[in-house]
């Protein structure tokens, strides 16, 4: 809702809730202070009886007919100000909703994308290959958001795999400022490269 729109209901909530406080003071037998203009063209507050009568006094006998009591020169300088600052502080608010501060933490993720080119005798008799990537200072704990998402070799039997994939992600090996993705024997690996994805640190 845009700030005049909002302004209007406020006002107009505002009047209504002036209106029945004195409805409810004239129903009760308060008394209730009126502007009139004077012959002079200043205003005096005439107090109104509970029915309605200024000073206890008809309006027949005082001259004044009720509809011509008129709230002359009233300021409203101060209520279109209130009325202002509750429009600010609800634009404002929807507007934070609207448009929220980005996060600090959305910054794009480390994106490392490697070769199986490395290789290890897996139990000692069978050459393995795998993929790695440095993360010089970051220990193990620190990495283990690390996610490996490996593409399959050419040598891959196909049918093994859900049709239409061509990676899958896997959970790296982590050490000391290095991740790695075991990508299956020297003489049939299952994947020729690895992406690395580390997201950005909390702020």
């Amino acid at each position: 809702m845009t700030r005049e729109p909002m302004k209007l209901l406020l006002g107009a909530g505002l009047v209504y809730g002036i209106v029945a406080a004195c409805s409810a003071a004239d129903s009760t037998g308060g008394g209730v202070s009126h502007s009139v203009a004077g012959a002079a063209g200043t205003d005096r507050l005439i107090p109104m009886t509970a029915g309605g009568n200024a000073g206890g006094t008809s309006s027949a006998d005082s001259g004044t007919d009720a509809e011509t009591v008129v709230d002359a020169g009233e300021d409203h300088s101060v209520t279109d100000s209130a009325i202002d600052a509750v429009v600010d502080v609800l634009v404002d608010a929807a507007d934070a909703l609207t448009d929220p501060v980005p996060d600090a933490s959305a910054a794009p993720p480390q994106v490392d994308t490697v070769p199986c080119d490395q290789t290890w005798d897996f139990g000692g008799s069978t050459p393995y290959t795998y993929a790695v990537v440095s993360y010089p200072g970051a220990s193990p704990t620190d990495l283990a958001n690390v996610v490996a998402v490996a593409r399959y070799s050419s040598s891959t039997e196909m049918s093994v795999y859900p049709p239409g994939t061509t990676h899958m992600a896997i959970g790296p090996y982590l050490g000391n400022g290095v991740a790695m993705a075991a990508c299956g024997p020297v003489s049939n690996p299952m994947w020729d490269q690895v992406t690395f994805v580390r997201p950005a640190p909390s702020p």
